[in-house]
């Protein structure tokens, strides 16, 4: 049978409150419980974090695995810019050039085809270094590329040739420095190469022998070494060759003296001896040779012959002709005239 018994009460609290507390530390209990199985297992509802691989685009790896306390196993390394692909389209934002005094920009850029805002090139950009180099007016040219945020960067550094400050002609009496000039292509401000001077020697000393000065040389003073500013040459005409009269053989059209007013190879009034010009001798060939083409000799030949006296100052000029058959207009026909 059954009483109807008062609740207990616990001295000093009443008995709900300790009912209370013991929910509430055993709520405590299942949380932390559920904590610590969530720090051991993966998380699944977050998605997984890639990071890409270095210098290989579209390619994506996962993070190192995690240590039970939360913590990586190895150290994250951070992952580098990515670096230009080779062969992408690469615009110039600039060209500069460095090292040159002499020689103007304008000049300069006429010679490049490396410009602002094209494409940038290697291949391009050598050709314009043979360019320069070819130009004589500079010993070395290198080339340097910078990158920029809007591209790169081309710079031209070039080293130039020293200029000539005077250009002289020693010991000639013969030929004028006027045409000496002229025949050797240098003058003032011009690069100094000892090539061109080399060049130039050479070119006079054949001007001298072509000028009936067989026994000419021509020496260079100054000019083909490093530290040299002027180009001088030392010339040594030598003896002189003079024409002292002039014979023809094998001509039977027309008389010696006809011939020889075609010719400018002869002494002066036919007593004044005048100087050998082998230029002068090789156009006084063509002018006989159509002398005879215009007589209707179309297989006409001249040659020449030239004869020294001992001494080898005196020369006498003998021109060899050959003048063949001598073709004739047979008849003249007009047709389809009404």
């Amino acid at each position: 049978m059954m009483t109807n018994a008062k609740p207990r009460k616990i001295e000093g609290r009443p008995a709900g409150d300790w009912l209370v507390c013991l929910l509430a530390c055993g709520l405590l209990t299942s949380l932390a419980g559920f904590a610590a199985a969530q720090q051991g297992a993966p998380n699944l509802s977050a998605p997984e974090t890639r990071q890409p691989l270095v210098g290989a685009p579209g390619r994506y790896e996962l993070p190192p695995p995690s240590s039970p306390g939360g913590a990586c196993a190895a150290e994250t390394v951070p992952t580098p810019p990515p670096t230009p692909i080779p062969g992408s389209r690469q615009i110039i934002e600039d060209v500069q050039v460095i090292g040159n005094s002499f020689t103007s920009r304008l000049q300069i850029d006429k010679m490049l085809q490396t410009r602002k805002d094209r494409d940038f090139d290697p291949e391009r950009l050598q050709k314009d270094v043979r360019t320069l180099i070819m130009s004589n007016l500079f010993r070395d040219v290198k080339t340097y590329t910078k990158q920029s945020k809007e591209g790169v960067i081309v710079v031209f550094e070039l080293f130039e040739r020293p200029r000539i400050h005077e250009v002289l002609y020693i010991g000639n009496r013969g030929i004028s420095d006027k045409k000496l000039g002229k025949e050797s292509g240098l003058k003032k401000g011009d690069p100094l190469s000892a090539f061109n001077v080399e060049d130039a020697r050479r070119k006079i000393e054949e001007l001298y022998h072509k000028k009936g000065f067989p026994k000419a040389t021509v020496a260079i003073r100054e000019g083909n070494k490093p530290n040299d500013k002027n180009a001088i040459f030392d010339i040594n005409e030598g003896p002189i060759q003079r024409i002292s009269g002039v014979t023809f053989e094998g001509n039977t059209i027309a008389s010696a003296s006809r011939l020889t007013t075609l010719v400018g190879s002869k002494p002066m009034f036919k007593v004044v001896p005048s100087q050998v010009d082998r230029e002068k001798i090789d156009e006084d060939i063509k002018k006989v040779t159509e002398y005879y083409r215009d007589l209707g000799y179309f297989l006409a030949r001249v040659g020449r012959e030239l004869e020294f006296d001992d001494a080898g100052k005196w020369l006498t000029l003998k021109f060899m002709i050959n003048e063949g058959p001598r073709y004739k207009v047979r008849e003249i026909m007009i047709e389809g005239v009404n």
